[in-house]
């Protein structure tokens, strides 16, 4: 169970990265709440597709090897359900060192920049969003758990 959430979380990790790297890129106004703690907002019609995407890729990032675990062997709704929460905190883990850390912390390439935008500095904002995304995490996984029970 342990290389099964290992590997998808990698996999859906990539996904999601490069679904934020494509929004930081083309549509950098996405972030504007998350760069300004709250303090701008993004337009709607830009954020909620972005929003939509990354939470699909997280949410059939948890499906997927809880439904393979089904598939295989008869493992139980917890069992289900401590996969799916494995694959959605990778996402989270490789969301606060890659991307938020590493990525836009450290190196803080030119296209994350916004004009007029300060850098957020530390890392507050980000461990808010990765305790954030625990629970949201959660959820996932109980919904993948649900779907993928026996009927």
């Amino acid at each position: 169970m342990v290389a099964i959430t290992l590997v998808a979380g990698a996999i859906a990790s990539l996904v999601v990265m490069f679904l934020v790297f494509l929004a930081w890129r083309f549509t950098p106004q996405v972030w504007l709440a998350d760069i300004t703690e709250g303090r701008l907002k993004p337009p709607l019609k830009i954020a909620i597709p972005v929003t939509v995407a990354i939470a699909a890729v997280m949410l059939g990032g948890a499906i997927a090897p809880a439904w393979y675990l089904a598939a295989v062997d008869e493992v139980s709704f917890f069992q289900r359900f401590l996969v799916a929460w494995g694959v959605t905190l990778f996402i989270n883990v490789v969301d606060l060192v890659i991307i938020d850390w590493l990525i836009y912390v450290k190196i803080y390439p030119t296209w994350m920049r916004l004009e007029g935008i300060e850098k957020l500095e530390g890392m507050r904002p980000h461990i808010d969003g990765f305790v954030s995304g625990l629970w949201i995490g959660a959820g996932f996984a109980a919904i993948a758990a649900l779907v993928t029970m026996p009927v």
